[in-house]
């Protein structure tokens, strides 16, 4: 959540707020993905509400700073992570048996 909110800064839009109930459901999916080896957005009309707009982005790999760079490299993606709409955050990590991360990222506004 911190290298979101520091994107945010440096391009001038203020931090997403952390919401438990947003970090639940997205250490729940990312646990959904690494036990079922499959990669794949969750339906987002399941996201918990109330809310105006709502977004996810994923990811996997061996470490979260290259995790969120690819994200931050990803045009689609990137454009969740500074959208001044979204309000909110809730970010999952799970680690698989093999050492592999993976991320999900709730955003809500």
């Amino acid at each position: 959540m911190s290298l979101v909110n520091n994107l945010r800064a440096s391009v001038g839009l203020p931090a997403l707020a952390h919401v438990g109930a947003l970090q639940s459901y997205a250490r729940s999916w990312s646990q959904h993905m690494a036990e079922t080896g499959t990669f794949a957005h969750s339906n987002l009309y399941d996201v918990p509400g109330p809310w105006q707009s709502v977004a996810e982005n994923i990811a996997v790999g061996t470490a979260v700073q290259s995790a969120f760079n690819a994200l931050a490299a990803s045009s689609g993606h990137y454009a969740n992570m500074v959208n001044p709409t979204f309000t909110e955050i809730g970010s999952g990590v799970w680690t698989d048996a093999g050492g592999k991360l993976w991320v999900t990222h709730v955003f809500r506004g």
